[in-house]
């Protein structure tokens, strides 16, 4: 069944009411007729079943004839600071870790972040960031779309990282202290920051910054992933240990 994100003031009573790009996906792509039926969710999470009740050019009409609330979001809300890789790889990780489940997405600028463009081209790359954090959203049939952030310098999204219960900085230099090990101790957290780094990794600058911003450097392990792999096994490997994957 179509699924489109609503707001409540789209809802009024018992009809919910489809304007602009969703509504021509619906009525120009899926073809939907009156009768047919669509998931419209809302921004507490609400998924409301509508039987379409009219199609005009840009709007489309539906009947609620069901409401429900599920229980799909991760009880921990995981934001993830991310180095811009280069070439199309943030649109990979921006697709497959809203996927998973993360709840944000702060792409930032590092030392040895491979690609420079300027401010403008960075406000296009982040608005098509969050176009594609939309459809995966609808995709996986998750209740809210994270939020893909302007990009930032590093100090910047560090900042905002450490306000969290915890804020994880993953370092290929850091040997000592594995993931598993600083999930493994009973922790208990309801917001969740991880930092994942460019192709290059964190320079030793960095590093010391972020930790004295109060981000824990761990490591995923013995090999050295690339940044999109780090990115797509950290969250999986956070969820799971904090009881958010791999049940129901």
């Amino acid at each position: 069944m179509p699924r489109v994100f609503v707001s409540t003031a789209d809802i009024s009573a018992d009809i919910v009411s489809i304007e602009g790009s969703d509504a021509r996906h619906l009525g120009l792509v899926l073809r939907l007729k009156p009768g047919d039926s669509f998931v419209a969710v809302d921004e507490f999470g609400r998924e409301h079943t509508a039987a379409v009740t009219s199609i005009e050019p840009g709007l489309i009409t539906g009947r609620i004839v069901a409401t429900r609330t599920p229980e799909t979001e991760s009880k921990v809300r995981i934001s993830l600071a991310q180095a811009v890789p280069k070439g199309k790889k943030m649109d990979m990780i921006v697709e497959k870790c809203t996927e998973l489940g993360v709840g944000a997405i702060i792409p930032m600028m590092t030392e040895r972040v491979v690609t420079q463009p300027d401010e403008a081209k960075m406000a296009e790359r982040a608005e098509r960031w969050q176009r594609i954090a939309n459809e995966a959203a609808k995709q996986s049939h998750r209740t809210i779309i994270p939020e893909v952030h302007p990009v930032v310098p590093l100090e910047s999204a560090v900042d905002e990282l450490a306000q969290l219960d915890l804020c994880l900085l993953f370092s290929e230099a850091e040997q000592q202290r594995p993931l598993r090990e600083v999930l493994g101790r009973g922790i208990r957290v309801t917001t969740l920051g991880l930092a994942i780094g460019p192709e290059g990794g964190f320079s030793v600058q960095e590093v010391e910054m972020a930790v004295a911003a109060g981000a824990v450097p761990v490591t995923l392990g013995l090999r050295i992933l690339r940044t999109e792999t780090a990115a797509i096994a950290a969250l999986s490997i956070c969820l799971y240990e904090l009881g958010e994957m791999g049940e129901r």
